[in-house]
């Protein structure tokens, strides 16, 4: 019977040990939504794009929202440290934009744990040639040490 008890509890430990960090761990910052759109207010407030097709020497915007990014509280107040970076391939995989940290939101002031954030990318299409492309935005958090990647597909016509 007490070899019986042993065993149970080697692996409720085993148990525990493993699925705790996976249970305690802070979920990587995510792009929750990524679109092309004709206007936007704020956030969750745009006018999407009816299509990823645009005419040459068009422009539109890259709306992206943002999810489970790191905040540190200290003294009662949290910062953010969330940075984009942007680029625009072509079919070819060359980028023509290639901004590392085209966007960097870092700041230590807010009063309350903010929960939404996006950002958005002006994109001119003027003199890029018509053809197929791809916009890919990475979102990093500098704060968690953690990233992810999105891409659109873009498509410029004559």
């Amino acid at each position: 019977m007490k070899m019986r008890r042993i065993a149970i509890l080697a692996v409720s430990c085993l148990l525990v040990f493993t699925l705790a960090p996976a249970l305690f761990a802070q979920e990587s910052i995510e792009i929750r939504k990524i679109l092309f759109a004709e206007e936007v207010t704020t956030f969750g407030l745009y006018e999407e794009e009816p299509s990823s097709s645009f005419k040459k020497d068009s422009q539109t915007v890259v709306y992206l929202e943002i999810d489970n990014f790191k905040r540190v509280e200290t003294n009662g107040t949290y910062s953010v440290d969330v940075a984009l970076d942007f680029a625009l391939l072509d079919s070819s995989g060359k980028p023509l934009i290639n901004e590392k940290n085209m966007i960097n939101f870092s700041n230590d002031n807010f009063k309350s744990k903010i929960n939404d954030l996006y950002f958005t990318v002006d994109l001119n299409l003027q003199g890029v040639p018509a053809g197929e492309y791809t916009v890919v935005s990475t979102v990093k958090d500098n704060n968690a040490k953690s990233y992810d990647e999105e891409t659109l597909d873009l498509k410029i016509v004559e």
